[in-house]
């Protein structure tokens, strides 16, 4: 079993603080391993103008299969789910006019189109979901910088949804409103351009990553572990330049006692988590991932 939890610097200043826990069960048969494992992230983010609280929660299943080929070699499958809870928008902020139900909105946008219920007092809902598949080798060095590499693939698909009425205004009046230099409709087009692409789209990984175990005496080790990404897209609308490629730096400090091995860690990504959390992927947060990113935990894994 494992519990990770970890802090985020202010970076961007959008972001407060991600907390993230996760519990992992492995067992072994003859040659075969089986590792099951469920976590959930919260990335809590805050903005200076509506929707002020932009919180994301996200909960993952995953199960991975390993069998080992010779005693330095093993090959692997898995697939994990990953679904977001539904992100809910009261008031959005079109430059300076507030839109929605929230106490100081200038205007209040309704429906009395069924499919719209489900907003109850919100302006906007949105809901994601993905799903991942992967397949790779996993294989132990006798090297002095070295001792485990790993290449993977993975294929990942993203669905997305969202629902506001703000999508249905018609009306000449409304849209033609003057707000600072633009019009109201000019305002939810550039809205509605960065909601998540309803379509669902893929992304291709390629993964390797690099391990090492350096002991400090009996029953202290240092650990520096290197995890390169390369990713492409496939019928993803972007409205930025994503970047294609990302690397996570950890350099953990572990204590083992009898079968309990505690580690403090720190991890530092390139570009932000793209590739390494990937519901976080969408229009929206285009932006934040050429921008890098920064965690400390605690580690606790018990053998049984």
């Amino acid at each position: 079993m494992e519990n990770d939890w970890n802090f985020l610097p202010d970076v961007p200043k959008s972001f407060k603080k991600t907390t993230s826990n996760t519990l992992k069960i492995s067992t072994k048969i003859k040659k075969f391993y089986i590792d099951a494992g469920s976590s959930e992230i919260n990335l809590n983010l805050k903005r200076a103008v509506e929707p002020i609280d932009v919180s994301l929660r996200a909960k993952k299943e995953s199960l991975k299969i390993s069998y080992q080929i010779q005693n330095d070699l093993i090959i692997f499958i898995g697939s994990y789910n990953q679904e977001s809870n539904d992100q809910r928008f009261n008031c959005y902020n079109f430059n300076g006019l507030l839109v929605g139900s929230c106490q100081n909105a200038d205007i209040n946008i309704s429906s009395t189109n069924p499919k719209y219920d489900v907003l109850e007092d919100n302006l906007v809902i949105i809901s994601g979901e993905i799903n991942s598949k992967n397949i790779g080798l996993r294989k132990r060095l006798d090297q002095k910088f070295i001792n485990l590499i790993e290449i993977s693939y993975e294929q990942i698909k993203h669905n997305f949804n969202w629902l506001s009425p703000i999508e249905d205004i018609t009306s000449p009046t409304l849209l033609g409103l003057n707000i600072g230099n633009s019009t109201l409709g000019e305002e939810i087009e550039n809205l509605l351009g960065t909601l998540p692409q309803r379509d669902s789209w893929k992304t291709h990984i390629l993964n390797l990553r690099l391990h090492n175990q350096y002991d400090l005496g009996k029953n202290f080790s240092i650990e520096p572990a290197l995890h390169l990404k390369f990713l492409e897209y496939k019928k993803y609308n972007n409205n930025e330049s994503i970047p294609n490629m990302n690397f996570k730096y950890s350099l953990a400090l572990s204590y083992n006692f009898k079968k309990t091995k505690i580690s403090f860690f720190g991890d530092y990504y390139q570009n932000n988590l793209l590739g390494f959390e990937n519901i976080t992927l969408n229009q929206r947060t285009e932006s934040y991932f050429n921008r890098p990113y920064g965690e400390l935990g605690l580690r606790v894994k018990f053998g049984f």
